[in-house]
């Protein structure tokens, strides 16, 4: 049960994979816990020192030399191992490097690469980049844009590019984006920082953007970045929507307020989005044929049919993109 999962943080599956793993490789696990104190999980495992040479140079096969275009590399990661690792790949690379992001650092930095690990440090760039001192505008400015290396895992990626597509900030559109997976291999980082640094295309003009025809949406998503990710592909598309945490709290809004549409994720805590769904279909006479639209991370045609079944409209699948759900929107215009 997802809703469960989310409240109370799993099954435990994880603990018993550990234990086999460990077991297998003839290593011992166990757990030291006391009350209102902590718990301590530990493991040991029969190992050799290695005798091989596990150099940066010997791993990526070559000597260090200078082939990126990048100058500096700004580290702001809270994985600390994956800090370490960073730093010495610029290291080898010859580039210069800043632990931590700040306005000073980005602005005095040509050239530079953003190493990042949370969409939080996302975030402060683009808070950094648009500071009104800074002169976006000028024909050298486009280096004092550093790209992105994005370390981690596909969701972080799938929401950085979301949030960079969705957002009309002048300064998103002209950093690059490059996404590396933990672990981290030293060929990826070699790859990455060999790279010319890129630029997307011209950011589409207001009187591109297609605005749509709604007086009022409602969101229900209770994950804080799907959230953000769906506000602002809505807000570039001129719909004015609000926001809430659970299917209870879609029918609280629904007896104040009246909506033209309702995106409704489908897993939620407290009250998911079928439950949801049945009783607005349930209370049409009150509420209306309100138009409801389905998100959710699964693609399964009997998901889809489950969808249709209790009344939804349509069905979007995460991660979604701005113009699948502009195209989606587009029947239920007023």
């Amino acid at each position: 049960d997802s809703s469960i999962q989310r409240n109370y943080g799993g099954t435990g599956l994880g603990l018993v994979i550990s234990k086999n793993i460990v077991e297998l490789t003839g290593g011992e696990i166990g757990v030291n816990s006391i009350v209102d104190v902590g718990t301590t999980f530990w493991f040991t495992l029969p190992l050799q020192t290695s005798v091989t040479d596990c150099t940066i140079s010997k791993q990526l096969g070559v000597a260090p030399h200078r082939e990126s275009l990048y100058q500096t590399l700004i580290i702001t990661c809270e994985d600390k191992h994956i800090e370490t690792q960073l730093r010495d790949y610029a290291e080898h690379f010859g580039l210069d490097t800043i632990i931590g992001i700040n306005y000073p650092a980005i602005m005095q930095c040509s050239r530079a690469l953003v190493a990042l690990d949370t969409l939080g440090a996302f975030s402060t760039l683009c808070q950094i980049l648009e500071r009104p001192d800074n002169n976006s505008g000028s024909s050298t400015a486009r280096w004092h844009h550093p790209d992105i290396l994005a370390v981690g895992h596909s969701t972080l990626f799938d929401s950085l590019k979301s949030k960079k597509e969705a957002a009309t900030h002048s300064i998103l559109p002209v950093i690059g984006l490059h996404c590396i997976t933990t672990p981290l291999f030293p060929s990826d980082i070699a790859k990455t920082l060999s790279q010319t640094p890129k630029t997307d295309s011209p950011p589409t003009t207001q009187q591109e953007i297609h605005a749509l025809n709604f007086k009022r949406v409602l969101v229900a998503e209770d994950n804080a970045v799907n959230q953000l990710v769906i506000s602002g592909m809505l807000k570039s598309l001129k719909v004015p929507i609000d926001i809430v945490n659970n299917g209870a709290e879609v029918l609280a809004k629904l007896d104040k307020q009246e909506y033209d549409l309702i995106l409704m994720d489908c897993e939620m805590p407290e009250m998911d989005g079928f439950e949801a769904t049945a009783i607005i279909r349930d209370r049409a006479d009150a509420i209306g044929e309100i138009p409801i639209i389905a998100l959710t991370a699964h693609g399964f045609a009997e998901y889809k049919e489950r969808v249709f079944e209790l009344g939804m409209n349509a069905h979007l699948t995460k991660p979604i993109q701005k113009d699948t759900l502009a195209r989606v929107l587009q029947p239920f215009e007023r």
